[in-house]
Formats: structure tokens, sequence, C-alpha cells
């Protein structure tokens, strides 16, 4: 669903990364020192969190709309391994017609070679015909780095390589390797409010294709919270009636367990 669009494609952003993450450790490392916070806190034991999320809209009148965004996500931490499961859907309809339909489904794993350092492996699915392709896969595997890992604040960089299979609406099918630049940024400013910022570019021969996602949550008891978010995803390559830049931008009720 397009709601407004921009000409500042994602990748530059990731290409900035490695400045911003040397300035983040830089001020990691004097917050820790003034503050005596511990950093690199080894896990002893295997951790689950959960999070579900929903966002539902619907008008009448002279103009019947619905929207649903839902997303799904479990999060595992191990002394060896954390493990992150994902799913979201989204659907717009208008006067009964669809306009907007949207699956993912995306896993990801890290093996710590220390408490900073680790190797990733990435899958993810997506469908989206109004994007122009029937599903998307790609999968790859790579290395990285947290420069900060806090209890308030993890700051973390990927780069791997891996593959990418697009099957189009029109039947016609497109593999190619990709290079894969992922960054992701949490901070919990206060004991119920959370900032968070995660992006990702997929570098292809014939399309590159970027994410980011910007969100604030907002406890309101241990359970629940709202999320504001706007996602914009980016691709350099579309079909004639498409455009590049896709944003969504959405309050959600989220359930914590």
């Amino acid at each position: 669903m397009r709601i407004f669009s921009f000409g500042v494609p994602i990748a530059l952003i990731m290409a900035a990364l490695p400045a911003a993450a040397l300035a983040a450790e830089q001020l990691a490392v004097a917050t820790s020192a003034a503050s005596g916070e511990d950093f690199d806190q080894p896990v002893n034991k295997s951790t689950w969190d959960g999070e579900g999320e929903l966002g539902v809209i619907v008008t009448s009148g002279n103009t019947k709309t619905s929207s649903v965004n839902a997303k799904l996500k479990f999060d595992n931490e191990r002394p060896r391994w954390r493990n992150h499961i994902s799913a979201e859907y989204l659907r717009t309809s208008e006067s009964s017609v669809t306009t907007a339909e949207r699956y993912v489904l995306a896993g990801k794993s890290d093996y710590k070679l220390d408490h900073r350092n680790y190797l990733v492996g990435t899958l993810r699915y997506e469908n989206d015909r109004f994007a122009g392709f029937t599903y998307r896969v790609s999968e790859s595997i790579g290395y990285g780095h947290r420069f900060i890992d806090s209890k308030t604040t993890v700051f973390e960089t990927e780069a791997g390589a891996g593959g990418r299979h697009t099957k189009f609406l029109d039947g016609t099918r497109d593999n190619e390797a990709i290079v894969r630049l992922a960054a992701r940024y949490d901070w919990k400013f206060t004991p119920t409010s959370e900032f968070s910022e995660a992006a990702f570019t997929e570098i292809g021969q014939s399309n590159t294709h970027s994410e980011s996602e910007t969100s604030l949550k907002l406890k309101m008891n241990a359970k629940l919270a709202m999320k504001l978010s706007v996602l914009v995803k980016h691709d350099t390559r579309v079909p004639v009636d498409k455009v590049k830049t896709d944003t969504l931008t959405s309050v959600n009720l989220v359930y914590d367990f």
C-alpha cells in the first residue's frame, strides 16, 4: 500500500553505517564508564520471548474500506545461539476490492563466536502480488558484530552473501546471487518506552531490494503496548505500472508473551 514516496535509496543509508557504528561504539564505551553498566553479559540458559501485533481499520458509509496489519515474532536466546522467527500479514480493501495483500515469513539464526561477534544465517519468503511478483525467497550466510550490547541498548550490523529467487506474475523467474547488509538498533530509553530501527538491503545484479522499519513502542502495562511504526520498501527494478518506493505507517496494539 503506497502512502508516500521519496527518492533517497535505503542503500545509501546502509553505506553510512560503518561511521555510525564507530561513533555509537565510542558513545557506548563512554556511557558504560560513566554509569558502571555491565556489557557482554553471557547467557547461561535458554530463554524465549514473543510478541504479537494487530492493527485494524474499518470505515463505512460513502466509502467502505478495511485494513488489517498483523505481525507475530519469537526470539530464542541460548548460550551459543540466537534464533528469530517472524510472520507478517497485510491486507487492505476498498468497496470489497482488495488493493494490497502481503505475506512475509522470515527466520534468522546467529551462532555466537564470542559475546559480540557471530555468524548469521537468514531465510526470507515474501508474497506480494501487488508489487508484481508471486513470491520472492532469499537466503544468506554471513558475519555480524554487536557494537553495543547492554540491558537498554543493542546495536548490531551484518554482512553476508547468498541467493534470491523471484517468480513474477507473468510466470517468469529470476535467480541471482546477492550481497546482504543489515543493521538493527534497539534503545529502551525508559522502562516503558522503546525505540527501534531495523534495516536491510539485498544487492543483486538485476534488482536491489531494501527495507527500513522505524518504530516507537509504549507500554501500557506488563503485557500490552501501543506501537507506532513506519516501514519503507525500495526496489531498483519494478514493473512499469509500479513505483519503486512503498511506505506503510501503522499504529498497532502489541501483546508481549
